[in-house]
């Protein structure tokens, strides 16, 4: 299943672009036996498709069915050096298990999770150098979007019901290549990318059912520090936190003309 995930994603980066837009090819390449390459120019557009290390591990992971995206970029040359951008990312994460407990009542239990993420992310990047073959360039993207975490655990007659809602914010620093491909409308490329995310409501909040006591509701969170930890059950909690993550991503490009 994974594998064939994993060629899903392949063809798609291979075929998805082809087809859907004019070649383009604004500049003339210096005269040679076989055309090299070609930059896009002032009002060219492109659409890039990229997927990260992280999410090629999550595919690979027998334990989630993980299903995504590549994130997918529009891009407009305002000049030949100044590109504006705005991407958009989702993902699902999706994690059961279900079997019997090795004691004395041998209680079912059951566990069920689902994680989700939709970015908008507008961004700019500064291109340097001028030449016709490989491109190198840094820039900073601003993401914003929701996150949603929910999962029920059953054992017996007692169900746990958790569930965050956060809104997710941050500043993505990152430089990368890309190398043209023949002449126009294609490129290939990877970027390295260092990010501060952070979160407005990073807490869980848990109804439990079922139990001696009724039906209870408390908070948690899984953010630690000394003071508490992921097994500290609250009355009330408002949680604000903030992530430094690195990945690598690999990108296709396709330039096309308005």
């Amino acid at each position: 299943m994974k594998i064939s995930k994993l060629f899903s994603i392949g063809l798609l980066f291979l075929f998805l672009p082809m087809g859907v837009f004019a070649q383009l090819s604004d500049r003339v390449n210096a005269p040679s036996t076989y055309t090299i390459g070609t930059r896009p120019e002032v009002g060219n557009y492109a659409v890039q498709i990229g997927s990260s290390y992280q999410d090629i591990q999550d595919i690979l992971d027998d334990n989630k069915d993980f299903e995504a995206l590549p994130i997918v970029t529009l891009k407009y040359y305002n000049s030949s050096k100044t590109v504006y951008t705005i991407a958009f990312k989702t993902n699902k994460e999706k994690l059961s298990m279900k079997g019997t407990f090795d004691n004395a009542a041998n209680d079912d239990f059951k566990y069920v999770s689902n994680l989700s993420h939709f970015m908008i992310v507008p961004g700019f990047e500064q291109h340097f150098g001028q030449g016709n073959i490989l491109d190198i360039y840094g820039g900073m993207r601003v993401p914003v979007g929701l996150e949603r975490d929910n999962s029920k655990y059953a054992v017996g007659a007692i169900t746990n019901t958790s569930s965050r809602n956060s809104l997710a914010y941050g500043v993505d620093a990152f430089i990368g290549f890309q190398a043209f491909i023949g002449d126009l409308p294609f490129a290939i490329g990877a970027e390295i990318d260092y990010s501060f995310l952070g979160r407005f409501g990073d807490k869980y909040k848990v109804v439990s059912e079922g139990g001696i006591g009724g039906t209870q509701v408390y908070y948690y969170t899984s953010v630690t520090n000394p003071v508490i930890n992921q097994f500290d059950y609250f009355e009330k909690l408002s949680v604000n936190s903030m992530n430094v993550e690195t990945d690598l991503r690999i990108n296709l490009v396709y330039f096309f003309k308005k």
